[in-house]
């Protein structure tokens, strides 16, 4: 009889705590609800402040009853029950912390520099995952902390962990680097969550930033994975580090004779009229010469790299129509000279491809 009273007692106690739970969270929303801020701690605490309370009054109610067999394998779940119930406590107080500090410099930055946003952001989202990591690692050292046995396996192997101690530290110096790497990158300004970069050979734009990799995500969708670690120790090309707002040029090669007034005329009409152009800055120079043809480079600016491509494709695309139209005899030709016995004049041979 003295092991059924705790099978009624303990379902009781944790019963009672969850209906106790439920109308304080009733209760705390409806006097609350005109502050946003206090429903949305409530609605992000609630489930673990619930089953910290729970696990606690269950282990109140358990230090009550008569002694039985299993009243100490049931204590020391429920302090394993708590100890997790709190490392979730924690990381949803971490998470309401990481949204207030996002939403504050949002609002102080409307309308601010978007690379200053993004480094915040950035910056952010490197401590909260860092956060987090330590938060589980505390409470796992806590959990096994709770057994006796593991204590005094842990005491022993530290003792004998000479060579297995070099061992761990030569395999964790990849993951240490990559670590500090990762919060190099977030607090260094080097690289920031939309930053548009080309790395590898490939273009694309930056998707996420984790402590020990990078995601990179490339122009046809798919996705560069990279260790934090290559963006310290190897260059790369950040099109978007002081801004989104870029330059870029078209270069074609056209014939000597091709007149640069009209060409010019053309190609503003061509810019001013699209609306992918910020309005910053457009010019077309003569940059070369390769033999018998010059070497025209149209710069232009955009908003973005994204528009600044396909600007780019666009002012090529109508640039060779209207040469192709408009002045043929201008189109880039192969001169070839045979030398022979007798002198052959000159031909031109159009170019392939």
């Amino acid at each position: 009889m003295k092991e059924i009273a705790p099978l009624f007692l303990l379902p009781a106690a944790g019963i009672i705590a969850v209906l106790v739970t439920i109308v304080s969270n009733w209760f705390l929303r409806r006097v609350l609800r005109r502050s946003r801020t206090a429903l949305a701690i409530i609605r992000e605490t609630y489930r673990p402040t619930q089953v910290l309370l729970t696990l606690l009054v269950v282990r109140i109610a358990l230090g009550v009853t008569d002694d039985f067999t299993w009243r100490g394998t049931i204590a020391h779940m429920l302090l394993i029950g708590m100890i997790a119930a709190l490392g979730w406590l924690a990381t949803q107080l971490l998470y309401l912390m990481r949204l207030g500090i996002e939403r504050q410099f949002n609002t102080r930055d409307n309308g601010g520099d978007k690379p200053q946003l993004r480094q915040r952001r950035t910056q952010i989202m490197v401590m909260y995952r860092t956060g987090f990591t330590l938060i589980w690692l505390i409470t796992i050292g806590c959990v096994f902390m709770t057994f006796p046995g593991a204590r005094a396996i842990g005491t022993s192997l530290l003792a004998s962990a000479g060579v297995a101690g070099v061992i761990v530290g030569l395999a964790a110096q990849t993951m240490l680097k990559n670590l500090f790497a990762g919060l190099s990158l977030a607090f260094g300004d080097t690289i920031r969550l939309g930053d548009i970069v080309e790395i590898e050979g490939e273009w694309g734009k930056v998707e996420d930033v984790r402590l020990s990799y990078v995601v990179v995500l490339i122009w046809d969708e798919r996705r560069l994975v990279l260790p934090t670690s290559y963006f310290t120790d190897n260059a790369y090309r950040n099109w978007s580090r002081g801004g989104q707002s870029v330059l870029g040029v078209v270069e074609l090669e056209v014939d000597w004779r091709l007149p640069m007034e009209e060409l010019r005329a053309e190609f503003d009409r061509l810019v001013v009229d699209n609306p992918l152009w910020d309005g910053r800055a457009k010019s077309l120079w003569v940059t070369n010469v390769n033999g018998p043809m010059k070497l025209v480079r149209p710069l232009i600016s955009a908003s973005d790299a994204d528009n600044q491509w396909y600007l780019r494709c666009e002012v090529r695309e109508k640039l060779i129509d209207w040469i192709v139209e408009n002045y043929p005899h201008c189109i880039p030709n192969l001169h070839v000279r045979s030398h022979t016995a007798h002198e052959v004049p000159a031909s031109r041979v159009p170019i392939e491809g």
